[in-house]
């Protein structure tokens, strides 16, 4: 099963993160996040200034890899250079980059990162960091061994001394367990949590421990995970801003980000808003009123209704009113 924010290593040297939890068969939708210093020439853009060393690689990132408009020109790419990774979504109407299966070389997910980690006979300090933190929040949050994964470049055992902790929670609950359980933590001087911004001081998800930046996400358990691809049809109506009350966020902790809304100032009325961006995750509550900009899309399966999609298209937004 391949569920959000798993990391996918590709035949063509390509690495992508997963979005979502819904799939094609025999294809995995997802971002493209890194690319091999030799097919730099391919894929223009703005790069980090750090470079990542894998089996002997050099791998590169753009510093806007993962915002729509650096999805839309991956996709661009990938059509001219590497068509077999777009696929002509026949539920959504538009193209996508999905993987195929038969070019996956490595699936990771962060239970398996994180077990990387552990098992290595010699880690360096930033390897050990994350072990501590992981045992520490779930010994704070009282939860079971393993609820907490690692991801990113230490589960790829690509990272730099200055590369994040990227750590994925089994479920909503749980990730509420650990951000209240950082909280106390940083109460008692075992860390920092990082304010620097509306989202960040909502979110309460990003930090320091020891000298290492850390970001918590929440990762949607296999059980919770049930729909099935082409269950829906979602079909484009209009670009569309306004505004509108949150009456459930329960699904805000996962991306997609979900938030049930009423009383929306658009019509058609959505009942709900998607969020593809990241940084969306759960950010408000209920009974909030918010500011949106995004796609408006008819939903159909048997039943029709309306939602927004955010974070699909450069411009997009979710902001307090």
């Amino acid at each position: 099963m391949y569920r959000d924010g798993d990391i996918l290593l590709t035949r063509d040297k390509l690495i992508f993160t997963v979005l979502g939890y819904t799939h094609p068969p025999s294809r995995v939708i997802a971002a493209l996040k890194y690319i091999p210093e030799e097919l730099k020439h391919l894929f223009p853009g703005e790069y980090e200034g750090v470079r990542w060393r894998l089996a002997g690689t050099t791998m590169l990132r753009q510093v806007d890899a993962l915002t729509p408009r650096g999805y839309l020109r991956s996709l661009s790419v990938l059509r001219e250079h590497f068509p077999a990774y777009v696929y002509c979504c026949p539920y959504l109407g538009k193209e996508l980059i999905a993987v195929p299966t038969s070019r996956i070389e490595r699936h990771i997910t962060p239970q398996e990162g994180r077990l990387a980690v552990e098992e290595k006979p010699r880690r360096d300090p930033l390897e050990q960091k994350a072990l501590e933190l992981m045992q520490e929040l779930e010994r704070e949050a009282k939860l079971p061994e393993y609820t907490i994964g690692l991801r990113g470049s230490i589960a790829l055992q690509m990272h730099t001394s200055s590369s994040d902790i990227d750590l994925a929670v089994e479920g909503a609950e749980n990730y509420t367990r650990v951000i209240e359980a950082a909280l106390s933590l940083e109460a008692k001087g075992r860390l920092e949590i990082t304010r620097v911004d509306w989202i960040s001081k909502r979110r309460l998800n990003r930090g320091v421990y020891r000298g290492a930046r850390f970001v918590i996400n929440a990762v949607k358990p296999r059980h919770e995970a049930a729909e099935r691809y082409g269950e829906r049809r979602f079909t484009p109506v209009a670009r569309v801003r306004g505004s509108c009350r949150i009456i459930d966020s329960k699904l805000s902790h996962y991306r997609p980000a979900v938030y049930k809304i009423a009383n929306p100032t658009i019509t058609p009325q959505p009942v709900q808003l998607v969020s593809w961006n990241g940084e969306h995750r759960s950010l408000f509550k209920e009974g909030e009123h918010i500011r949106f900009r995004g796609t408006l899309e008819l939903v159909s399966n048997g039943e029709e209704c309306y939602q927004v999609a955010i974070g699909t298209a450069p411009g997009d937004y979710l902001r307090p009113k």
